[in-house]
């Protein structure tokens, strides 16, 4: 079977692989971005699934197999591009668009999507996101087909994944990665055999969307929303925090064993090199894995000490968010 890919996932190179192993022929991926991927597993962790052969990318260039920019797949010059491959089936993977009828029809056997949920639970994008932020239940994978509704295709494959406690946002997408390859070889086994797909059956919940808004942080959330929400962004959206003088990021939070005299929230503890303590939603919290934004990481410790000296306030979420936006127009002006 000869089956085109569209993906937004960098980690994308395992389904590939999984194809070429189970005799497919794959004529071309398609991409909505140049050279960039999304950035889940970030450091050590992406440098293991890279060494795995899972980066799409250098999938691609060993097997001799295009990839192909599109920001979506139904423009003209699309269309001419998948009727030159002659593709049976079209395969999704983390594409952030709905896919037209128009462009479905153009494939003998339609298309498949891969979704990290057990749908009707979570349809929409980045499920992963709210399994870790809001502790949403129907953590998984499905296979199904592609239809007009947004995930609401028939399944051909589906698979329950428990949730890690305390886990990151990468370490639930490793766990969803760990399953991919088999499951997709099954599916193209039961299309190639002519299965008929099954219904999704129960009332369909929705993943609430990520919005840039979640990362900045509000210094009244709770501390379990706190910590969650920091997992959960972790690590391919780091949280955001700052004072008038500065910005930075941090990737992970933890309740501070020691317990100060109570404090108003966003109240500076004190700072270490890569970390710092303060009051959020009433308790004493310890932000660490932090990188002052605009700034070489090497200056980041110093930055820290000289502005982040206990009794700073940190800035409340509203005031915060418009400081932000500042600094992104500053630095697009290139000032």
């Amino acid at each position: 079977m000869k089956i085109l890919c569209a993906t937004g996932e960098r980690l994308a190179g395992g389904v590939v692989t999984a194809l070429l192993r189970a005799g497919c022929e794959v004529p071309a991926v398609i991409s909505p971005f140049k050279d960039v991927y999304r950035y889940q597993c970030q450091g050590f962790p992406f440098w293991r699934y890279d060494l795995a052969g899972w980066d799409v990318g250098k999938v691609c260039k060993r097997n001799n197999i295009p990839i192909r920019v599109a920001r979506r797949l139904d423009q003209g010059d699309i269309h001419a591009f998948i009727r030159h491959c002659r593709a049976d089936l079209l395969l999704v993977f983390g594409w952030p668009h709905l896919i037209s009828r128009a462009t479905l029809n153009l494939f003998p056997h339609g298309g498949v999507n891969i979704h990290p949920s057990r749908l009707p639970l979570l349809r929409g994008a980045d499920p992963i996101f709210a399994v870790v932020d809001s502790q949403a239940p129907g953590f998984g994978l499905s296979i199904h087909r592609l239809e007009d509704e947004l995930d609401g295709g028939a399944l051909y494959h589906q698979q329950g994944l428990s949730p890690i406690p305390g886990g990151s946002y990468d370490e639930h997408y490793a766990r969803f990665l760990g399953i991919l390859p088999a499951a997709v070889n099954q599916v193209i086994t039961a299309i190639g055999a002519g299965k008929v797909p099954t219904a999704q059956t129960g009332s369909p919940t929705y993943a609430t969307k990520f919005k840039k808004s979640m990362r900045l942080l509000d210094i009244n959330e709770s501390p379990q929303q706190l910590i969650q929400r920091t997992l959960a962004c972790h690590s391919h959206h780091p949280r955001v925090a700052g004072t008038d003088k500065l910005l930075f990021s941090f990737t992970n939070s933890f309740p501070l064993p020691v317990l100060p005299e109570a404090q108003a929230n966003g109240t500076l503890i004190g700072s270490g090199l890569w970390q710092c303590s303060l009051f959020v939603g009433g308790a004493p919290m310890l932000l660490s894995g932090m990188r002052v934004l605009g700034k070489p990481v090497w200056q980041t410790p110093r930055l820290l000490k000289q502005n982040l000296r206990p009794g700073t306030r940190l800035l409340p979420f509203a005031a915060l968010k418009k400081r932000v936006s500042e600094f992104n127009r500053n630095r697009q002006d290139g000032n």
